[in-house]
């Protein structure tokens, strides 16, 4: 593996982490300005009447929309990662490092400003980032699976 691959990687997971670690806040700091929490336990935090307890974890659209995000990071992002280790492995070009890593952290974290309407797009474009993303992750996967074979 050449450094230079091995630092793409190590560049765009930590953006990657950073922004699911930018969610979690997000989503804290919603559930406190929109007065809704998932436990008993969270009325501490707020001490204003109106309070909704939802125990499935959403109880607003925005917490909806930022939780939805989130999960679609924890479901494409980590496994991604682990499987952009084993890929390293294989000695692909820097340039595809660079290529595949990149496409792919800037498909999820405009996916996670467009789905959040942070940037409000199309549904098609939500959907185009999303499919693009894990399009990508199938290559790496496929490609482990072939060199490995």
């Amino acid at each position: 593996m050449e450094d230079e691959s091995w630092l793409c990687y190590v560049w765009w997971s930590n953006i990657l982490i950073i922004k699911m670690m930018v969610f979690t806040w997000c989503t804290g700091r919603l559930r406190v300005s929109r007065k809704v929490i998932h436990s008993e336990a969270d009325r501490m935090f707020i001490k204003e009447p109106g309070v909704i307890l939802d125990p499935t974890g959403g109880g607003h659209p925005d917490i909806d929309r930022i939780r939805a995000a989130h999960r679609s990071d924890v479901e494409t992002v980590l496994p991604f990662l682990l499987m952009g280790l084993i890929w390293l492995e294989t000695s692909p070009s820097v340039d595809l490092v660079k290529l595949v890593i990149r496409s792919f952290s800037l498909a999820r974290i405009f996916h996670g400003l467009f789905y959040m309407d942070v940037i409000p797009v199309h549904q098609l474009v939500k959907v185009f980032t999303s499919l693009f993303s894990y399009l990508v992750a199938a290559y790496v996967a496929l490609s482990c699976l072939v060199h490995y074979a």
